[in-house]
């Protein structure tokens, strides 16, 4: 994959200021970092917009997660529900369990795990049910 020239870079993040003048900016030593900076800090946020829409809150790190309690928690299953194969084929992923397990908290760990689903792609669904 070829990365794009600056200008086009610019283009994509309708730096228009920037493109009027670029004549001026082309060869200069701060536009790739500003650049960077720029894509950096419009994926941060998008991301941050999306996890807020979603309404799931905030979660600490699935590496920190406890798994000697439940005692049940099948560690395996859940690593491999972290591998979001599961969208890829268009399936569902559903927790059963006791209530007090944390279903919907681990339901959640999914959708940010990967930016190739959920929140961080963009092209994945998530609905958090209770009955």
């Amino acid at each position: 994959m070829t990365t794009p020239d600056p200008r086009q870079r610019a283009a994509a993040l309708q730096l228009h200021g920037l493109l009027a003048h670029w004549s001026e900016c082309a060869n200069q030593a701060w536009l790739n970092p500003l650049l960077d900076w720029e894509e950096t800090e419009r994926a941060r946020r998008s991301l941050e917009r999306r996890l807020r829409c979603a309404h799931i809150g905030r979660f600490k790190p699935l590496a920190d997660f406890d798994w000697a309690w439940p005692e049940q928690c099948d560690q395996r299953a859940i690593a491999e529900l972290m591998s979001l194969d599961f969208l890829g084929s268009a399936t569902n992923a559903i927790l059963i369990g006791s209530s007090g397990l944390g279903k919907p908290k681990s339901g959640s760990y999914p959708v940010i795990a990967s930016r190739s689903g959920g929140c961080h792609g963009g092209n994945g669904q998530v609905i958090f049910a209770t009955t």
